[in-house]
């Protein structure tokens, strides 16, 4: 009977524990619909072992639009130009999946709130024995 007991507890916790799991997903998920205006841009260089951090300074506005049916809008100006591009996007597991036309990026959600969004693309290679790596930090603020 304990083991019976043992069990069905262990089934209960992994069912709750998926569902807990799956409301924070949704809930993430309802959180990225909208529109977000960049505010910060930053970018890390690794070259080794020496790391150096820099912040762009915006001389351009980007806007982000997320909507429910899965299409990103990107609306950036500068200089008075404004240049528009539009492409499909997945969000799953903090990962934000977007493709353009077969072109395929992957950016990782560090946070996701209903008025933050911070997002992290890294690029990375290895040459002559020594790994270069980029990491580009972009945070946005919800407009709606």
């Amino acid at each position: 009977m304990k083991k019976i007991f043992t069990k069905l507890l262990v089934l209960l916790v992994v069912v709750a524990s998926g569902m807990v799991l799956t409301g924070c997903e949704k809930n993430n998920q309802k959180n990225l619909i909208g529109r977000w205006k960049l505010v910060s841009h930053d970018v890390e260089y690794k070259n080794g072992g020496d790391v150096e951090k820099n912040t762009v300074p915006l001389q351009y506005s980007l806007i982000w639009e997320f909507t429910a049916d899965g299409t990103v809008i990107q609306t950036m100006e500068e200089e008075g130009e404004i240049d528009t591009a539009t492409a499909s996007y997945t969000f799953g597991n903090n990962i934000i999946t977007t493709n353009d036309d077969g072109d395929v990026m992957q950016m990782v959600v560090k946070e996701l709130t209903s008025k933050k969004l911070v997002i992290e693309k890294s690029e990375s290679e290895i040459e002559d024995g020594i790994r270069y790596t980029i990491t580009t930090t972009l945070t946005f603020e919800k407009m709606n």
